[in-house]
């Protein structure tokens, strides 16, 4: 439990992603939620 613990709070990203790819994948899920409404 503590090491899932540690391992959550580096706030360390699983893949990188450039800040343009993150806008369109962000872009994307908001499109997709409001969609949903």
């Amino acid at each position: 439990f503590s090491r899932a613990k540690k391992h959550l709070g580096d706030h360390r990203p699983r893949f990188p992603a450039s800040p343009e790819t993150q806008k369109q994948l962000l872009t994307g899920f908001l499109q997709a939620v409001n969609a949903r409404e």
